[in-house]
């Protein structure tokens, strides 16, 4: 008889060599929600791009996340990260604009959209990217039709004033022509910017 017997072929001798049990995997296939989100920021990317190549706008950064992220520290000294989808920085003839950007699909909840915008207040009082820029970006909500946008626009209003100030939301067919300034934010959000 032998010592030690080896049920199987080369894969249990791999098993037995120290090698593990191999697995099958299947493909990974990322989430329907995940996929449309992503285009949906890649489509604003080669809309600029276009708008770039007509001579409507000079696109001069584009970070999407993680990139774009921002690390800062909260109130009480607490780690904080600002997520926002894409941040950008555009030429406008003699002029540079800069924005996050959330492209909203219309599939958080009103809850969620409001722990976005606190962040963003938060991240505007820390000061961090005012020191490190100068300026603060706007923050450009861009959604998919007039509902959606009223119901960012009445989150809005409920803003202390200063604050209302960094937030202008966009259907998708507005953004391009807020981002190049042929459309004033105040027009687009229906005076709430």
């Amino acid at each position: 008889m032998g010592v030690c017997a080896r049920p199987g072929g080369a894969a249990d001798g791999r098993y037995w060599a120290g090698e593990g049990l191999p697995r099958s995997r299947g493909a990974y296939a990322p989430a329907p929600a995940w996929t449309a989100h992503t285009l949906a920021v890649s489509d604003l990317y080669v809309r600029l791009r276009e708008a770039e190549r007509v001579g409507q706008v000079e696109l001069l950064a584009f970070d999407a996340e993680p990139a774009c992220w921002r690390r800062f520290a909260r109130l009480g000294g607490a780690a904080g990260v600002l997520k926002p989808d894409a941040y950008l920085r555009l030429g406008l003839g003699e002029f540079e604009d800069s924005f996050f950007v959330e492209v909203d699909l219309g599939s958080e909840r009103r809850g969620q959209l409001i722990r976005q915008h606190h962040a963003y207040q938060e991240y505007f009082r820390a000061g961090a990217e005012q020191a490190k820029t100068a300026v603060f970006p706007g923050v450009l909500w861009i959604v998919p039709d007039a509902q959606r946008m009223a119901l960012l626009s009445d989150i809005h209003r409920r803003l202390p004033e200063q604050a209302r100030r960094l937030f202008t939301v966009v259907t998708s067919e507005q953004a391009l022509a807020v981002l190049c300034g042929e459309t004033s934010e105040a027009a687009a959000t229906g005076g709430v910017a």
